[in-house]
Formats: C-alpha cells, sequence, structure tokens
C-alpha cells in the first residue's frame, strides 16, 4: 500500500524561487525515510507539502502529483488530513500552547472525538514513550529545549497517524534522549505500521541510519540519490555534500579492505603513541571566572543548581554538556549575571560579578540564545549587530569599524543588508553570534550553537569560536553533540541533576563510557567501540583507541 506518491512535484516561493525541481518519489506503509540533505536543499519543504501546509498555510506554487494516504493534498487541504498525517516542526516551541505538559499531549486526541478512555490511554503512553514523566504537570514553556522537543514529539505520537513527519526531530535533545525517542519511533513504525519520514541535516546520522530503511538525499531542491542506507553511506555522496560519513561505516569499510576481524586487527596492532590530544595543564593558565558554591532555584519551586563550582580560564574552549533540564542553560545565565542565585558567587576577575554595572558586565560576559529567533528583532544583519553599540551610545565611525569587523570575522559581509526575515538558520546563528561579539566580551557562552544546522555550517561555527580562543577569548559551548565537543573543547564539564558530576579534559571524561551512560549522556563512537573492545578483550581502553584512531585516519586518507 502507498501512502506517499509524488510525481514530478515542482514548489515555487514568490514566483520565482524554485525550491524543489521535479521530485517524485513514493512510500510504502511501514517504511522509514530519511531526508538528507544541507540546509536550504529542501527538506523543510517537502514536508510542509505532505502534510498540506503547502500551499493551503504558507504561500507557494505546487506543481505536479501529490498524493497522501489516498487523498490529493492541493485539493483536501490540512483538515482532509486529519488523522492521516502528523507533523513535528523543527521549533518545537511554535508548536506547544497549553498551560501543563499533560494538556498538550491530551490536546489532538481530545480534538479527535475519542473517548475519555482512549484519550487518557494515549495521553499516558505517550507522556511514558517520551519520557516525561514527572513533568505532567509543568508548563511546557518553562522546560528546556530538548524536553520541549519531547513535548512537540509526545503530542503527535498521541494522534497515531498513519504518515508521520518528523523535522529535525532530535536536534535537541541529549545523547540518550535521541536513542530513546528513536527507539520509541522505530516501535510506533513497527508496531503500528506508521510510515516516518524524518529529515536530517547530517549531524544525528550517526543515530538516524541505525534504524532508516531507506534515504533520499536532497541537493538543491532535487532527488540525487535514493536507496538502502549502507548502499547511499557507501558511495561518495555524504561527501559530496560535506558530511562526515558515520563512523562505525567508515571503521567498517576499512575492516572489510583488511580482510581481518576488528578484534584481530587491535590485538596484533602495535601499540600507538597517538593517544588523542595530551593533558592540558590549566595551572599556567588565568583564572577569569569563579562559580563556588552556586545554587538556584526558580519562582516555581524548581531546584536548578545545587553547590555548583568550577572555573574557567583564559583563553579556553569549554563544553558544559549534560541530559535535557540538567541546570545547563541555567549555569550559563548564572555565569552571565542574568539570574542571581540564592547562594553562592560567580566571580570574574575576583571581584562579584553582580558588582559590575550592567555596561560593565555584557563587556566581560555575554550570552548567545539557544534559539536566534528568541535574541534577533531588528530589521537586517547590520542593523542587528549595531544595536549593543548603539545602546552604549560609541561614535558612529567607532560603530562602523566594529559592524565591519564581526561581519568580517563571522562572514557575514554580503548579508550585511539582508533582512533577518530572509535569513537561513546557519546565517542566524552566526548574526546572533556577531551582534554579541561586537561588544568583544572576555568570555563568551553560546549555547546549543549548532542546533538545527547541517554539519558543515556546524564544522564553520566551531572553527569560528575555537579561533576566537586564540585571541584571548574563553569561549563556554553548550552542546548535546559530543562529537564536536570532542574535537573543540579543551576541557568539559559534566552537570547532572543540578550538580557538577565530573570535570576534565574530553578523553578523559569520554572514556567513562558506562558511568556516563547512566546519566544520559552517550560519548563519540570512538568512545563506544573502544570500551566495547576493551571489555570484550580485557585490553586497556586507551591503547584500542590508539589502535581505532590509526585505523579511521588510514581510512580517510
Amino acid at each position: 500500500m502507498k501512502v506517499v506518491e509524488v510525481e514530478n512535484l515542482k514548489l515555487t516561493y514568490d514566483g520565482v524561487r524554485r525550491v524543489l525541481d521535479d521530485v517524485s518519489f513514493e512510500i510504502s506503509k511501514g517504511e522509514f525515510v530519511v531526508i538528507l540533505g544541507r540546509l536550504g536543499s529542501g527538506k523543510t519543504s517537502l514536508l510542509r507539502v505532505l502534510s498540506g501546509l503547502i500551499p493551503h498555510i504558507y504561500h507557494g506554487k505546487v506543481e505536479g502529483e501529490i498524493s497522501v494516504c489516498g487523498k490529493n493534498i492541493v485539493k483536501v487541504g490540512t483538515e482532509g488530513l486529519v488523522g492521516c498525517v502528523g507533523l513535528v516542526i523543527d521549533d518545537p516551541s511554535k508548536q506547544i500552547f497549553n498551560l501543563t505538559v499533560e494538556d498538550d499531549v491530551a490536546f489532538g486526541p481530545l480534538n479527535m472525538g475519542l473517548s475519555e478512555e482512549e484519550v487518557l490511554e494515549r495521553t499516558r503512553t505517550a507522556i511514558e514513550t517520551l519520557g516525561l514523566m514527572g513533568l505532567e504537570k509543568r508548563n511546557p514553556k518553562e522546560l528546556s529545549g530538548g524536553q520541549q522537543q519531547r513535548v512537540a514529539l509526545a503530542g503527535v505520537f498521541a494522534l497515531r497517524p498513519k504518515l508521520l513527519l518528523l523535522d529535525e526531530p532530535i536536534s535537541m535533545l541529549d545523547p540518550i534522549g535521541k536513542t530513546e525517542v528513536l527507539r520509541s519511533l522505530r516501535k510506533l513504525n513497527r508496531d503500528y505500521g506508521v510510515s516516518c519520514i524524518i529529515s536530517e541535516s547530517g549531524n544525528d546520522l550517526e543515530e538516524i541510519v541505525e534504524i532508516a530503511s531507506r534515504i533520499i538525499v536532497l541537493d538543491k531542491g532535487k532527488i540525487i540519490a535514493d536507496g538502502d542506507p549502507e548502499d547511499i553511506l557507501s558511495k561518495n555522496i555524504i561527501e559530496k555534500l560535506d558530511f562526515e560519513k558515520p563512523f562505525r561505516i567508515k571503521l567498517l569499510s576499512k575492516i572489510r579492505k583488511m580482510s581481518m576481524s576488528l578484534e584481530n586487527i587491535v590485538k596484533n596492532a602495535s601499540a600507538s603513541n597517538d593517544l588523542g590530544r595530551s593533558e592540558i595543564t590549566m595551572h599556567s593558565k588565568k583564572e577569569i571566572l569563579n562559580v563556588e558554591n552556586v545554587e538556584y532555584v526558580y519562582p516555581n519551586g524548581v531546584l536548578a543548581l545545587k553547590d555548583v563550582s568550577l572555573n574557567v580560564y583564559e583563553g579556553e574552549m569549554l563544553g558544559i554538556i549534560g541530559q535535557n533540564g540538567s541546570g545547563k542553560t541555567t549555569l550559563a545565565l548564572v555565569m552571565a549575571g542574568v539570574l542571581v542565585p540564592q547562594r553562592g558567587k560567580v566571580r570574574v576577575f575576583g571581584r562579584s560579578i553582580i558588582e559590575y554595572s550592567l555596561k560593565e558586565r555584557i563587556r566581560l560576559v555575554n550570552y548567545v540564545f539557544q534559539n536566534p529567533d528568541n535574541q534577533l528583532f531588528s530589521e537586517t544583519v547590520e542593523e542587528e549587530v549595531a544595536f549593543a553599540l548603539k545602546m552604549l551610545k560609541y561614535p558612529p565611525n567607532i560603530i562602523s569599524q566594529k559592524v565591519t569587523e564581526a561581519l568580517r570575522i563571522f562572514g557575514l559581509e554580503k548579508y550585511r543588508k539582508t533582512p533577518i526575515s530572509e535569513l537561513t538558520k546557519d546565517i542566524k546563528a552566526l548574526t546572533s553570534l556577531a551582534s554579541v561579539y561586537v561588544l568583544e566580551p572576555k568570555i563568551l557562552i553560546v549555547d546549543e550553537p549548532t542546533n538545527g544546522l547541517d554539519y558543515p555550517s556546524s564544522i564553520r561555527i566551531m572553527r569560528i569560536l575555537k579561533e576566537l580562543t586564540l585571541k584571548g577569548k574563553s569561549v563556554i559551548v553548550i552542546s548535546h553533540n559530543m562529537k564536536l565537543i570532542h574535537r573543540f573543547c579543551d576541557r568539559l564539564v559534566v552537570i547532572h541533576n543540578g550538580q557538577v558530576f565530573q570535570q576534565g579534559i574530553p578523553g578523559e571524561v569520554f572514556k567513562n563510557v558506562s558511568v556516563l551512560k547512566k546519566i544520559s549522556i552517550k560519548p563519540p563512537p570512538i568512545f563506544e567501540v573502544a570500551h566495547e573492545l576493551s571489555e570484550k578483550l580485557r585490553m586497556d581502553s586507551e591503547k584500542v583507541m590508539a589502535v581505532l584512531k590509526t585505523i579511521i585516519r588510514e581510512a580517510e586518507e
């Protein structure tokens, strides 16, 4: 049975901008399909067409034949697809609106006219499946971004549609949360025969391909590949998109060429001296921010931080990791002086942060929001980057110089006059960074800077942030992307239940695989494989890591 039939789909915005061009494919009942592509490739637009949002809610000229659940989406509209299609958009805050988690999840089933018993059962099952137990009476707007994403997923999950459309559905979740949600989607797919279509920009490719039955690659509005995940990933299509091939795929490919089992390769390989990054001694660096015994309780009584102590050093990139709702963003806001703790102190250059005036504080520590849409409000990129300087009454010539420099550093020169509303996600993210960087804070705190971005854009942003540390700036990055954290950060702080669980260099932190998984942190794949092999072969994990790094390095050459 065909759930989706698309033939020669063309989508044009504003009468001139073609975003989908001659797209044709079919999806059968029970398929789990990944739409893979870079930002701007047309993934979101395709999902909006399949859900009926385009052309009935969003404007766009649709040509071709599009049938979903046997219905022509152009003729029936969104109301004609109720019970057939469920859509989870990429920004959960725009999809949740009730006052409690429980009410938000129950909203869809209630409006389907189901019995009270059925509504309760679906609501309870969705809440349990998405790991929202204990949050039923909380206001969704008070939850973390990752928790809000779970609420949005639960609300659509409770509808039990025949076709589930998900736009970057796990981008804001912690590593274990990603695995759990994907497992839940797979269960819905298998147990209820729900067809799933997920859009993916490359950062979560490692996790998603494990459950996908098929990958459709979209590039510049055209399908350039369609097939089995292993077949797609074994070709050079991923490299053409500038995506990173999943670690286990690269490893398997190299092992096949060596005609030997991985266990035997590790056993026979001579131990390499390359054990990753060397230990970084922070004692030689200048401490510029100190958090001492901080406790913070929100007005609703939620204890978000408990006896937190940590230091930030000059010129370092510090990663803060932890499960959704662990207190990472709260900690960031306390360090920036936005929130004042009920107990403990935050000192910057030896002085309490609350003793500084606001004008002084924003030049010392500043914060970049997780969602750029919550931060950007000016008409154009240039106006946004200049706004804070104007408020501080800088002379026009100085403003012009500083704005031009910030636009250059973040690669935004050609977007100077572009309206904010027309920017893609990656350019919005860069604009929000530039608008804070222009104040030249000594410490820049960036909350989930790569959320919803494709892999190339994520690497670009992390490289820019790393370059800032070479200029003496300290950068604090909050992220669920463990591969990027491992690659770019000098040191990590692990937060769990509002407390500092562990601190150290990435290699030392991530090698504690089993411990981290218990607190919903899934280390980069190379650490997982090294842990599995070291347990199986009873070898030192660092020696196994050295061999794995050598294998991957040779595979990439």
